[in-house]
């Protein structure tokens, strides 16, 4: 209700400043001034109203509570975006190293594909080897 009220009296005083201001571009500098010391006391009022007994407390709600929150809800963002970052960082080096393992294999055994995917590829047997020395410590 006392929004409503609120959106109400802005909306009519913008459209009583609004409908002025086309006209005003136009007009030089000494007119402009002359034409701002005929707008109604009410406007010259609510700027007073706004900036002496609004603006102060919004602006102390704001620093004390909101500011935090959104500060707090920026660090969990940056958080989880680096997060990330860093999980896509691990599935390039995977490939990369996936890669590396391929092109070794392949170096071993000649230059074809068949070679290099085949089980009894020097890079896969290594691997085997390195796979069941591990589980003979265990």
């Amino acid at each position: 209700m006392y929004l409503a009220i609120m959106g109400g009296g802005i909306l009519l005083a913008a459209v009583l400043v609004g409908r002025y201001v086309p006209s005003v571009k136009s007009l030089s500098v000494p007119d402009q001034r002359k034409w701002l010391d005929r707008l109604p006391p009410f406007l010259e009022f609510a700027a007073d109203f706004w900036q002496n007994r609004m603006q102060p407390p919004f602006t102390r709600f704001w620093i004390r509570y909101i500011h935090p929150i959104f500060l707090g809800e920026g660090e969990k963002w940056s958080r989880r975006s680096r997060i990330v970052a860093l999980r896509i960082e691990r599935m390039f080096h995977r490939l990369s190293d996936y890669f590396r393992g391929k092109r070794i294999a392949m170096q071993g055994n000649g230059s074809s594909v068949e070679a290099a995917q085949g089980k009894n590829s020097q890079f896969w047997s290594e691997i085997q080897r390195l796979k069941s020395s591990d589980e003979k410590k265990k």
